[in-house]
Protein backbone atom coordinates (compact mmCIF):
# COMPACT_ATOMS: atom_id res chain seq x y z
CA UNK A 1 0.00 0.00 0.00
CA UNK A 2 2.82 2.30 1.02
CA UNK A 3 4.35 1.51 -2.13
CA UNK A 4 1.51 2.77 -4.48
CA UNK A 5 1.04 5.50 -2.31
CA UNK A 6 4.35 6.43 -3.00
CA UNK A 7 4.24 5.78 -6.53
CA UNK A 8 1.18 8.10 -6.71
CA UNK A 9 3.13 11.16 -5.32
CA UNK A 10 5.67 11.02 -7.42
CA UNK A 11 4.01 10.53 -10.76
CA UNK A 12 1.49 13.45 -9.53
CA UNK A 13 4.97 15.50 -8.50
CA UNK A 14 5.95 15.16 -12.12
CA UNK A 15 2.85 15.49 -13.79
CA UNK A 16 2.70 19.38 -11.99
CA UNK A 17 6.26 20.21 -12.69
CA UNK A 18 6.24 19.09 -16.46
CA UNK A 19 2.40 21.28 -16.14
CA UNK A 20 4.39 24.55 -14.88
CA UNK A 21 7.20 24.07 -18.16
CA UNK A 22 4.32 24.28 -20.49
CA UNK A 23 2.90 27.69 -18.83
CA UNK A 24 3.60 30.14 -21.83
CA UNK A 25 2.65 32.99 -23.79
CA UNK A 26 2.74 34.33 -26.94
CA UNK A 27 3.94 37.88 -27.92
CA UNK A 28 3.99 38.87 -31.45
CA UNK A 29 4.45 42.60 -33.62
CA UNK A 30 6.11 44.11 -35.55
CA UNK A 31 9.31 46.49 -35.28
CA UNK A 32 10.08 49.75 -37.18
CA UNK A 33 12.42 52.48 -37.20
CA UNK A 34 11.21 56.16 -36.78
CA UNK A 35 12.13 56.45 -40.68
CA UNK A 36 9.14 54.84 -42.60
CA UNK A 37 12.24 54.30 -46.15
CA UNK A 38 14.02 51.76 -43.28
CA UNK A 39 13.11 48.18 -42.46
CA UNK A 40 14.97 46.72 -39.42
CA UNK A 41 15.08 43.11 -40.38
CA UNK A 42 17.39 41.12 -38.27
CA UNK A 43 16.16 42.79 -34.81
CA UNK A 44 17.24 40.51 -31.85
CA UNK A 45 14.41 40.38 -29.30
CA UNK A 46 15.04 38.60 -25.92
CA UNK A 47 14.11 37.79 -22.66
CA UNK A 48 16.04 39.49 -20.03
CA UNK A 49 17.54 36.82 -17.06
CA UNK A 50 15.96 33.86 -18.78
CA UNK A 51 18.23 30.87 -18.48
CA UNK A 52 18.83 29.44 -20.88
CA UNK A 53 18.12 32.88 -23.09
CA UNK A 54 14.67 33.32 -24.84
CA UNK A 55 14.24 35.21 -28.27
CA UNK A 56 14.05 35.31 -31.53
CA UNK A 57 14.83 37.66 -34.65
CA UNK A 58 12.47 39.75 -36.93
CA UNK A 59 11.65 38.54 -40.88
CA UNK A 60 12.71 41.19 -43.90
CA UNK A 61 9.92 42.83 -42.73
CA UNK A 62 10.16 43.77 -39.18
CA UNK A 63 7.16 41.13 -37.51
CA UNK A 64 8.47 38.38 -34.55
CA UNK A 65 6.66 36.22 -32.87
CA UNK A 66 7.78 33.77 -29.91
CA UNK A 67 6.70 31.87 -26.75
CA UNK A 68 7.31 33.68 -23.22
CA UNK A 69 6.85 32.34 -19.99
CA UNK A 70 3.91 33.29 -18.06
CA UNK A 71 4.26 36.61 -15.87
CA UNK A 72 5.75 39.94 -15.79
CA UNK A 73 9.00 40.06 -18.31
CA UNK A 74 10.98 42.59 -19.48
CA UNK A 75 11.65 42.27 -23.74
CA UNK A 76 14.99 43.70 -24.74
CA UNK A 77 14.98 44.91 -28.51
CA UNK A 78 18.80 45.28 -30.12
CA UNK A 79 19.40 45.95 -33.51
CA UNK A 80 22.79 47.60 -35.41
CA UNK A 81 22.52 51.48 -35.91
CA UNK A 82 19.66 52.03 -33.25
CA UNK A 83 19.53 52.38 -30.09
CA UNK A 84 18.38 49.25 -27.91
CA UNK A 85 14.94 49.50 -26.33
CA UNK A 86 13.42 47.38 -22.70
CA UNK A 87 9.96 46.76 -22.76
CA UNK A 88 7.98 45.20 -18.99
CA UNK A 89 4.81 43.35 -20.12
CA UNK A 90 2.56 41.34 -18.94
CA UNK A 91 1.85 37.47 -20.22
CA UNK A 92 -1.33 35.39 -19.67
CA UNK A 93 -1.97 31.85 -21.26
CA UNK A 94 -5.04 32.83 -22.79
CA UNK A 95 -4.26 36.01 -24.37
CA UNK A 96 -1.73 37.07 -27.06
CA UNK A 97 0.44 40.02 -26.23
CA UNK A 98 0.50 42.56 -29.29
CA UNK A 99 3.75 44.68 -29.63
CA UNK A 100 4.53 47.73 -31.86
CA UNK A 101 7.83 49.05 -31.61
CA UNK A 102 9.48 51.79 -32.76
CA UNK A 103 13.77 52.02 -32.33
CA UNK A 104 15.36 55.20 -32.78
CA UNK A 105 18.46 55.89 -34.85
CA UNK A 106 21.88 56.14 -32.59
CA UNK A 107 24.67 58.35 -34.08
CA UNK A 108 28.17 58.52 -33.82
CA UNK A 109 30.14 60.97 -34.98
CA UNK A 110 34.08 59.72 -35.84
CA UNK A 111 36.73 62.71 -35.64
CA UNK A 112 38.72 60.75 -38.73
CA UNK A 113 40.32 57.29 -40.10
CA UNK A 114 43.48 57.87 -40.68
CA UNK A 115 44.26 54.47 -43.40
CA UNK A 116 48.84 53.41 -43.69
CA UNK A 117 49.76 50.86 -45.48
CA UNK A 118 53.53 50.02 -45.74
CA UNK A 119 54.48 47.92 -48.54
CA UNK A 120 58.51 47.11 -48.58
CA UNK A 121 59.60 46.79 -52.63
CA UNK A 122 62.68 45.12 -51.94
CA UNK A 123 60.59 41.86 -50.78
CA UNK A 124 59.51 39.57 -53.17
CA UNK A 125 55.73 38.84 -53.26
CA UNK A 126 56.50 34.97 -53.95
CA UNK A 127 58.41 33.98 -50.83
CA UNK A 128 59.44 31.05 -52.25
CA UNK A 129 61.51 32.67 -55.10
CA UNK A 130 65.11 31.68 -54.93
CA UNK A 131 66.92 34.32 -57.18
CA UNK A 132 66.17 37.95 -56.50
CA UNK A 133 62.77 39.41 -57.12
CA UNK A 134 61.60 42.66 -57.53
CA UNK A 135 57.47 44.43 -57.21
CA UNK A 136 57.08 47.28 -59.61
CA UNK A 137 54.09 48.81 -60.59
CA UNK A 138 53.12 50.26 -63.88
CA UNK A 139 53.63 53.97 -62.47
CA UNK A 140 56.99 53.57 -62.43
CA UNK A 141 57.64 52.25 -66.07
CA UNK A 142 57.25 55.98 -66.34
CA UNK A 143 60.40 57.50 -64.63
CA UNK A 144 62.90 55.31 -65.97
CA UNK A 145 64.46 56.61 -68.91
CA UNK A 146 64.59 54.06 -71.62
CA UNK A 147 61.20 52.11 -70.51
CA UNK A 148 58.77 54.38 -72.42
CA UNK A 149 56.21 52.98 -69.85
CA UNK A 150 56.53 49.37 -71.14
CA UNK A 151 57.51 47.15 -68.17
CA UNK A 152 59.48 45.09 -70.44
CA UNK A 153 62.17 47.59 -71.31
CA UNK A 154 62.43 48.43 -68.01
CA UNK A 155 63.16 45.03 -66.23
CA UNK A 156 65.96 44.99 -69.17
CA UNK A 157 67.64 47.66 -67.24
CA UNK A 158 68.01 46.21 -64.13
CA UNK A 159 71.33 44.42 -63.11
CA UNK A 160 71.06 40.33 -64.33
CA UNK A 161 68.46 40.57 -66.90
CA UNK A 162 69.55 39.17 -70.63
CA UNK A 163 67.18 40.32 -73.22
Amino acid sequence: MKRIVVLLLLILSASVSTAQNLLVGTVRGKVVSGDPNVDLLQTAIYVEGSDPVIGTITDEHGNFSFSVPVGRQKLKFTSVGFLSQEIDILVNTGKEVILNVVLKPEFEELKGVEIVVSYDKSKPIKKLSVTGSRAFSTEETFRFAGSLGDPARMVRSFAGVIP
